[in-house]
């Protein structure tokens, strides 16, 4: 019954404007690489780390994307990189997520490495990016706060122009790691209203930064950073350091929550196959579970809800690609699709049984990753309430065929 589903979602054609329909199919170069990252993941995957493990295969692991050409995938020609665009590195993320890869790939390398790459002059470029597509020069994205929860405010972190260069201060949470980075991408409010992105190198920090390591739900590595009025010179803000960076750092992160929800998505897809494997073997009176209708429904609502987040990550990449407003769609995709995590998650714990809170199976770190992905960057719901805002700001919401309606 789970194929006839999958099979029937997966004809499913993707509505783009009035009119028109666009095909889903990858073309040959995204389904080659699909297919490596999808092989060499498999082949190489390990159970998933421990954050105690990570700082031990961390380095080498990261090696391995580089030589893969992963790095260098979101980055212009011009940079060394291979021009991928929001599909190219969805599909990437995709095969990341099924795997459970807990290295942060996303906030390194798509949001992190894109702000160097965006906002760096000629010479921080030529200077970070050639060892970032290598493996040598390893940015952490410190941007979340303690104070400020949604991503898109204003920082209360603070950058002070003083005769030296910036003082910076305050507070940076859930700073992933994954293993030892080389420089800290930080964001910033600074004392003239705008907002800006610093770069800092970690070895030069260690008596002005505390830093509280800790292990996430996700089994990844994370820190807290608290910088004591940390003095920089004027060349580690991104760019000249004229203007803000507001525009650019919100596209960024718009950016890196598509490519976190085709992660999740990864891991849905994972979940299904796994739990449809599962109830196909395991057997109760008699008889294999999935031979139950109770237990084919619930299998089929979890193959369905993944497909439909799968095909919101697709629209939402297509559409980036083509140049619409980053942040609604970024914003709209990980509704359906948290959404649509928090069900499979919890279908197939409740399949499994008591095997599915075991770390023998890939189920439970597969929860606890989604769970994760559920509170990352916002809730579903502080997303619906800022798609909400965006439309009545816009007036986007006269546009609708609904809305239409009533008129």
């Amino acid at each position: 019954m789970l194929d006839c589903v999958i099979n029937a979602v997966n004809q499913r054609r993707v509505e783009i404007g009035k009119g028109r329909r666009m095909d889903v199919e990858l073309n040959e170069a995204q389904r080659m690489l699909r297919a490596s990252a999808t092989d060499w993941l498999a082949a190489n995957r390990m159970p998933p780390l421990r954050a105690a493990k990570i700082a031990d295969c961390g380095e080498v692991l990261w090696k391995s994307f580089a030589d893969m050409g992963w790095l260098g995938l979101p980055f212009a020609e011009e940079d060394g990189g291979f021009a991928g665009g929001a599909v190219e590195v969805g599909v990437l993320a995709h095969a990341l997520g099924e795997q459970l890869v807990v290295l942060p790939y996303i906030t390194s390398i798509v949001m992190a490495g894109s702000l160097v790459a965006r906002l760096g002059s000629a010479s921080q470029r030529r200077r970070l990016l050639p060892g970032l597509l290598e493996g040598d020069v390893r940015l952490s994205f410190a941007h979340s706060e303690p104070q400020a929860g949604w991503p898109w405010d204003p920082r209360h972190f603070r950058a002070v122009r003083v005769a030296e260069g910036w003082m910076l201060i305050g507070d940076k949470s859930m700073v992933e790691a994954g293993h030892e980075p080389t420089h800290w991408v930080v964001t910033a409010s600074c004392d003239d209203g705008c907002q800006r992105v610093f770069l800092v190198p970690v070895g030069s920090t260690s008596e002005q930064v505390q830093r509280v390591e800790y292990e996430t739900l996700s089994a990844g590595s994370a820190c807290d950073l608290r910088f004591a009025s940390l003095v920089v010179p004027v060349d580690a803000v991104l760019g000249e350091g004229r203007d803000s960076h507001a525009q650019i750092l919100s596209d960024v992160l718009s950016d890196g929550m598509i490519a976190l929800c085709w992660c999740a998505c990864g891991a849905m897809d994972m979940l299904v196959a796994q739990t449809a494997d599962y109830v196909g073997q395991r057997k109760q009176f008699g008889r294999p579970l999935g031979d139950f209708q109770a237990v084919q429904h619930k299998l089929a609502e979890m193959g369905i809800q993944s497909m439909e987040a799968r095909a919101a990550c697709e629209l939402a990449a297509m559409r980036a690609d083509r140049g619409d407003a980053r942040f609604p769609l970024a914003a709209s995709t990980k509704i359906k699709v948290a959404l649509a995590a928090d069900l499979v998650g919890k279908h197939a714990i409740q399949l499994h049984g008591a095997m599915g809170v075991c770390n023998e199976l890939p189920v439970a770190p597969a929860f606890r990753w989604l769970q994760a992905f559920g509170l990352q960057m916002g809730r579903a719901s502080e997303h619906a309430a800022a798609v909400g805002r965006f439309q009545v700001q816009t007036q986007r919401f006269a546009q609708s065929a609904v809305w239409e309606c009533f008129q």
